[in-house]
């Protein structure tokens, strides 16, 4: 398989080309679990593979607690299904703690302030309450745990690895924090050698062609534990070589052979689920336009053609996009189409002004 031929492989199998979801919890169950510490990109993430959602129909899952937001893979905020998310983070929480200890004592927490910082805001949540983190803090300063710089931070950070907290519904423009098994009840309970044979199927059901490389990065497992989980599906997936690498994907899956355009939010999973991300974009590309992978890309045909911006207007959202290199009007058709999709999903008129080729000769 030539480099080239990856991004249409992964358009069809992260329900980019087409879907076979129709519900919010159903995309995220189907990727895994969708990355989301850009609260409103993890939202349009699961939008964008839906057609025909709004955000609310997003937001609605996340309120009626059949997604849940909380921290798992590498130690970032996460979209996961509800029923997933504590055998999840039984598999990816271990190692994320022994990874942040050093951090923890830079900022003198030790396990007496982890013991007390979980009594006091398991005692201040518990019976259905909501707390957002400037009154979790408050909490832990008069409880007698410093919340100062980081360490309210991380102590939250450590009770949701742990699986007792995870974020609720909003509050205004704040997160509330909840007490997780109040929010979402019990969950599958899989043993880990089946946990991990199916974080690995999920993973390369939806993401492949990818390497194991990709999928250890995703998943933020010990490399041990995700060749465990790969070993564990024998022959459900089958292999193409791509240079020196050696990529997974679903047997007989085929590629999407549409160029349409969409506009990719920040972290989505489309790039930032892989460590080789040299079939989504140019690292000439990055270089010569100081691109970052955190702003907003967009991609036409399984590419990313150049970024976009959202400026919002009284009447209309206007969305401004770059190019890296000269389109042609098919492609320009094309991200008018993604602009339209972007704008119904937010309910709003969109409005697509392309602000020509810098780059072009």
């Amino acid at each position: 398989m030539n480099t080239g031929d990856i991004p249409s492989f992964r358009l069809a199998s992260q329900q980019l080309g087409h879907t076979t979801m129709t519900k919010p919890e159903g995309m995220v169950w189907w990727l895994g679990a969708v990355q989301a510490q850009d609260y409103e990109g993890g939202l349009w993430s699961i939008g964008l593979r839906l057609p025909g959602s709004t955000r609310r129909d997003i937001e609605k899952a996340l309120d009626d607690r059949r997604i849940v937001r909380t921290w798992a893979m590498r130690g970032t905020l996460h979209m996961v299904p509800a029923d997933d998310v504590g055998w999840i983070l039984s598999l990816v929480a271990p190692r994320m703690v022994r990874v942040h200890a050093r951090r923890e004592k830079e900022l003198g927490l030790t396990g007496e302030d982890f013991m007390k910082g979980r009594e006091l805001v398991t005692g201040a949540l518990e019976g259905g309450r909501s707390m957002t983190r400037p009154e979790i803090y408050r909490v832990l300063a008069e409880g007698g745990v410093s919340p100062d710089g980081q360490r309210g931070y991380h102590i939250l950070f450590r009770l949701a690895l742990k699986a007792v907290i995870c974020f609720g519904s909003r509050r205004g423009k704040e997160h509330s924090i909840v007490l997780l098994e109040e929010w979402v009840g019990d969950g599958a309970d899989l043993g880990r050698d089946e946990a991990l044979a199916d974080l690995a199927r999920r993973y390369f059901s939806s993401h492949g062609p990818a390497t194991l490389q990709d999928f250890t990065w995703w998943s933020g497992l010990p490399a041990a534990d995700a060749r465990e989980g790969m070993a564990a599906l024998g022959g459900e997936f089958t292999t193409r070589a791509a240079g020196k690498k050696t990529l997974f994907m679903v047997a007989g899956q085929g590629p999407y052979p549409g160029r349409e355009a969409h506009l990719l939010p920040p972290y989505d999973e489309f790039f930032i689920a892989y460590r080789d991300r040299s079939a989504f974009i140019d690292p000439a590309d990055l270089a010569r336009t100081g691109t970052r992978l955190s702003s907003f890309p967009f991609i036409i045909g399984g590419r990313a053609g150049g970024t976009w911006k959202k400026v919002p207007r009284k009447e209309a959202m206007v969305i401004r996009t770059r190019s890296f290199t000269r389109l042609d009007r098919e492609d320009l058709n094309a991200l008018d189409a993604a602009v339209g999709r972007y704008g119904d999903y937010l309910g709003v008129h969109g409005e697509h002004r392309h602000e020509g080729d810098p780059l072009s000769p």
